[in-house]
């Protein structure tokens, strides 16, 4: 740890406060209606996005968890951001109520998307590539995707997780052969190509011009292939 935890926290209030501060910026582009709206926004996706963390950590705890739960939490994360920032800006291009609202939908689907895969990646990814141990979500008892189901099928997987009371790096491939074993690997890589589907269709639903949604499509192609 470089800079210690104490700065950490200050320098994240810091950029709290600087991001917040943002519409401000677009005030001689937008009236203060706009302004106001996309401020309301900002603020409801920071109290979301700690609720989602909130609920990511105490999960790691509750042994009752599941897949709706899991998807209710993701949802104060990943999409919260995701959403925030495609309605803002189908908002301030002049979209009309309608298309914002497609917009936030096609931001939810994404953020889903790419959850889903970082769970993936957070089991079966490169360390190198990462930046982080693929051993710590099981080490930590992250009730990420890839867990969920496994626990959910009540299978060898399910069973060594009751069994083990603690997961320590040693067991780890273990576990990531028993999610194989169950299907899991398999049944994940197909939600994660099925949700990119509908994140596409949703887009797609949107009616906008192909010139102005193709940055949007060229972006969510290079997640489907990313490997970090």
């Amino acid at each position: 740890m470089k800079w210690g935890e104490a700065l950490a926290i200050n320098g994240g209030d810091a950029l709290l406060a600087y991001s917040l501060l943002q519409p401000m910026r677009m005030a001689s582009n937008c009236s203060a209606e706009c302004i106001a709206t996309i401020q309301k926004w900002l603020s409801a996706a920071c109290i979301q996005l700690t609720k989602g963390q909130f609920l990511d950590i105490h999960f790691e705890n509750d042994p009752s968890v599941s897949m709706k739960m899991y998807f209710d939490m993701i949802g104060g994360k990943t999409c919260a951001l995701l959403q925030t920032a495609m309605k803002m800006g189908a908002f301030i291009g002049g979209a009309d109520t309608t298309t914002v609202a497609k917009f936030d939908q096609v931001g939810l689907l994404l953020g889903q998307s790419f959850q889903v895969q970082d769970d993936w990646l957070g089991s079966w990814g490169n360390d190198a590539l990462l930046g982080k141990s693929t051993a710590s979500d099981l080490i930590d008892r992250k009730k990420s995707f890839p867990i969920l189901l496994g626990l959910s099928k009540k299978g060898e997987f399910a069973g060594l997780w009751k069994r083990h009371g603690v997961i320590d790096a040693e067991s780890v491939p273990q576990f990531v052969k028993a999610l194989e074993n169950d299907g899991v690997k398999l049944e994940t890589e197909t939600a994660i190509n099925d949700l990119y589907q509908q994140t596409f269709s949703a887009l797609a639903s949107t009616d906008c011009e192909e010139e102005n949604v193709a940055p949007l499509r060229d972006l969510m192609q290079g997640l489907i292939s990313r490997s970090a």
